[in-house]
């Protein structure tokens, strides 16, 4: 301990519990039970009831899997035309650069976009 310390007086003593004053005179007040607000459980749903709603949520929850199946199958099947078209597109991308020659490449270039560019927009109807 440090000098300080030492000369700091004690702390002051806690205060006394309260008084309890025993009365040997009855009080006259009534003394009512605290109300409180605890929900009551809510009684059972009868079986039938039950049965029905869980009927109902099955009955949702295929619906909603039907309809996910739909959208996952038309997206992928969009995807694989994408992918298609995309193949498509590298092939007569391909061709194009292989058929162009040095010499005179600007008249057979021309023509080559335009007939891949013909193909391209044949691809893309749905008749074909």
């Amino acid at each position: 301990m440090t000098e300080e310390t030492k000369s700091l007086p004690p702390p002051p003593p806690p205060p006394p519990p309260p008084a309890t004053t025993l009365s040997p005179q009855p009080t006259t007040t009534t003394q009512t039970p605290p109300t409180t607000s605890t929900p009551t459980p809510a009684p059972a749903p009868a079986p039938e009831i039950q049965s029905e709603l869980n009927a109902a949520v099955d009955d949702l929850l295929d619906q909603l899997q039907h309809k996910f199946d739909g959208v996952s199958r038309e997206i992928f099947g969009k995807l694989d035309d994408m992918a298609r078209r995309l193949d498509e597109l590298e092939a007569s991308l391909a061709l194009l650069d292989s058929s162009s020659a040095p010499a005179g490449a600007g008249a057979t270039a021309e023509g080559a976009v335009a007939g891949a560019a013909g193909d391209a927009a044949g691809s893309a109807s749905p008749g074909k």
